[in-house]
C-alpha cells in the first residue's frame, strides 16, 4: 500500500503532457472537464399528477421549448432540459416514480397468501374472481389430486362443507396487476396459473407472467397518452 501511495504521487507530480500523432490529440494523464453548474432535480414524486402539478405551475418558469418529457419505464418518468453548454449536459429537473405493489410472479406463494396478494395487487377483475373462487376452496389434504395435460390443470376443490369436485383451470389467464402509475389503466396481460403441493404448506399456487414484456410497452404508450391529456405544449419521448 505505501508503494502504491508514493507510485500515485509521483504520478500526480508530473505535468500533462500533450501529443499530437496523426492528427489526434492524446495527453499523457487521465484529466477531467469542468463541467458547468446544472440545476438540482427537485426530487422524485410518485405520481404522475404530481409531474403534471409542477408542469402547471411553472414555478421555476421553465420555456415549454427547452423542456421535454422522457418516459424511460412504466414506472419512471422524469422532465428533463435540451443540451446546454460546450460539453452538451442535459439537466433533469423533475422525476416521477411509480411504486406499485410487488408480486412475487414465477414464485409460489401458500394458498392464504396467494389470496391476499391477489386482493390487494390486482384489478379486480371476473378472471380474477374465477381464480379467487378456486383457490379459496382447495383442499390442503395430502390425497389432494392435481392432473395436468400443460395446458389445464384439474384439481379438487370443496363446496361448502362435504361436497367435492374437480375444476379445470385453462391457461393462460388475463389479468390486470398494478405495475405502473395508478392514474393509467394498469395494462390486461396473460398469466400461467399453477397450483402444487408442498410438504409445508400444503397446496402453493403462482403466477407466471407470458407476455414476453408486451404490457411495458402498453403501459408506456398509456403513461404517454395521459402526460398528453394532462398536460400542453410539452413533447413527450417514450
Amino acid at each position: 500500500m505505501i508503494r502504491q501511495a508514493i507510485d500515485r504521487l509521483i504520478e500526480l507530480a508530473h505535468p500533462v503532457t500533450v501529443l499530437d500523432a496523426i492528427g489526434r490529440m492524446y495527453t499523457s494523464k487521465q484529466i477531467f472537464p469542468m463541467l458547468e453548474p446544472m440545476p438540482v432535480p427537485i426530487g422524485n414524486v410518485s405520481t404522475l399528477t404530481g409531474l403534471a402539478t409542477y408542469l402547471f405551475s411553472n414555478v421555476d418558469n421553465l420555456s415549454a421549448s427547452q423542456v421535454f418529457i422522457h418516459i424511460q419505464t412504466p414506472r419512471q418518468v422524469s422532465l428533463v432540459g435540451v443540451l446546454q453548454g460546450n460539453f452538451k449536459q442535459r439537466p433533469v429537473y423533475l422525476t416521477a416514480t411509480a411504486e406499485p405493489p410487488d408480486f412475487r410472479f414465477g414464485g409460489y406463494y401458500p394458498v392464504e397468501e396467494f389470496i391476499i396478494a391477489l386482493q390487494s395487487m390486482f384489478v379486480q377483475t371476473p378472471q380474477l374472481c374465477d381464480i379467487l373462487r378456486i383457490t379459496g376452496n382447495l383442499q390442503s389434504e395430502d390425497n389432494i389430486k392435481i392432473a395436468d395435460d400443460g395446458v389445464t390443470q384439474k384439481v379438487t376443490v370443496k363446496r361448502g362443507v362435504t361436497r367435492v369436485e374437480e375444476v379445470g383451470i385453462k391457461n393462460p389467464v388475463l389479468l390486470q396487476p398494478y405495475r405502473t402509475f395508478i392514474e393509467v389503466e394498469q395494462p390486461e396481460s396473460p398469466f400461467i396459473f399453477r397450483i402444487k403441493r408442498d410438504v409445508q404448506n400444503g397446496c402453493t399456487c403462482a403466477l407466471f407472467d407470458a407476455d414476453g414484456g408486451a404490457w411495458q410497452l402498453e403501459a408506456m404508450a398509456r403513461i404517454k397518452a395521459w402526460i398528453m391529456e394532462n398536460t400542453q405544449g410539452i413533447a413527450v419521448i417514450a
